[in-house]
């Protein structure tokens, strides 16, 4: 499972550095935490990392501890403690780190040290605090504060560049405070020099980079909302035997929709020529362009059979956003997020939001769904309906 979180890291720099300065104030006067946090920030800018990035270091070693106290010393089978944690955690980013880390940690300290049962403890509080960050935005004191550090972080460079704060925080303002804490610095550089230069020009923007660890491509849509987009996405990927390993879906108050996804090959690999990243655009404008969406044959690869994994739908509601979230648990394969569009389309259905993530052959995904009147889902006769649509569709063939 550490190897599975680790390939999701945006820099795994910041881990290494987390990992070097995590007891380098042991011995002094004080809590060690508190003292490396401020040494490991200070390097980090001295060393050229941005506002964001050094922060996170430095609240790494902070809170080198939190996790391993919170899972051998609180009961994490309580709600309240998975709720207080993630308040602090903040986000799914700072979550990986402190995972990795605190079971590095662990195992560094002395091999006796480690064992089965912390490994489960863990396991469980990490999963625990990763369901809670995805179906909510748990807006505390400490996630406020990222926020701003990570606006801040962005403006710096956009500035330079000749945009106006004015117009930087309009375009963010209009993405609602999910938006900085799912995406990075880096991701919220790249969304925002496009919008702002290309928006007023063009319907659809779609561009691609490498992530700055090069584990994945990302991939970047931002398009006018309607029925259909996230079906036609995700087909289209699909057609192009994409793998999809984790997408981020915003819906903004102006009436767009901004697709974040991280893709790879057909072998799993990064897709490195120009030909091919352009061959990509140009699928997906005409995909999105056309009068029909395209539709792709599923079938299954004989070895994915192999692996049984249960499919588990569930419903909550959010009223203050008219939303219902649609939580899915399934095993991977190809061409899960077309079936799942495709089913969704048949069913009526809107996706306003989404926070899709892949682990090993576990795909865990969620959905922010209404009917296309914009009408939550609350009827449990609805709701089993599409609970039954969604598990055929799932269906191997």
């Amino acid at each position: 499972m550490c190897a599975e979180v680790f390939k999701t890291l945006r820099d795994p720099e910041i881990l290494y550095l987390a990992g070097l300065f995590h007891d380098i104030a042991k011995g002094r006067k004080g809590d060690h935490s508190v003292l490396g946090a401020t040494d490991a920030y200070d390097f980090c800018r001295e060393h050229g990392l941005n506002l964001h990035d050094a922060s996170l270091v430095s609240w790494l070693v902070r809170h080198h501890l939190l996790m391993s106290m919170t899972a051998q010393r609180k009961d994490i089978s309580d709600p309240a403690v998975i709720h207080e944690f993630a308040g602090i955690v903040a986000s799914q980013s700072r979550l990986d780190c402190l995972f990795l880390l605190t079971i590095a940690d662990i195992r560094g300290t002395n091999p006796k040290l480690w064992n089965s049962w912390k490994q489960s403890l863990l396991h469980e509080l990490y999963h625990s605090t990763r369901r809670l960050l995805s179906n909510r935005t748990l807006l505390t004191h400490e996630s406020q504060l990222l926020i701003e550090e990570k606006r801040s972080a962005a403006l710096e460079p956009l500035l330079q560049e000749g945009f106006s704060a004015a117009e930087c925080s309009a375009l963010w303002q209009q993405f609602g405070a999910d938006y900085h804490l799912m995406h990075s610095v880096e991701s919220v550089l790249w969304h925002t020099r496009h919008i702002l230069a290309e928006a007023p020009f063009k319907p659809t923007l779609i561009h691609i980079r490498r992530t700055v660890s090069g584990s994945s491509n990302v991939l970047f849509v931002y398009s006018k909302d309607r029925d259909d987009l996230f079906s036609r996405v995700v087909a289209s990927l699909e057609q192009l035997n994409l793998n999809v390993v984790q997408a981020r879906i915003v819906s903004t108050t102006e009436g767009f929709d901004l697709y974040t996804l991280h893709i790879l090959g057909p072998d799993n690999q990064l897709i490195i020529s120009d030909i091919d990243q352009q061959h990509i655009i140009d699928t997906l404008c005409n995909n999105l362009e056309r009068d029909q969406p395209y539709h792709h044959s599923h079938r299954k690869p004989r070895i994915l059979r192999n692996f049984n994994v249960p499919t588990r739908i569930h419903f909550s509601q959010q009223p203050e956003k008219n939303l219902t979230l649609l939580e899915i648990n399934a095993g991977d394969m190809p061409g899960l997020l077309s079936r799942l569009g495709e089913a969704m389309d048949g069913l009526g259905l809107r996706v306003h939001n989404a926070r899709i993530n892949t682990l090993g052959e576990q795909a865990q995904d969620i959905f922010y769904i209404t009917t296309r009147n914009c009408e939550m889902i609350v009827n449990e006769a609805q709701q089993a309906h599409i609970r039954h649509t969604l598990e055929q569709a799932l269906q191997l063939h």
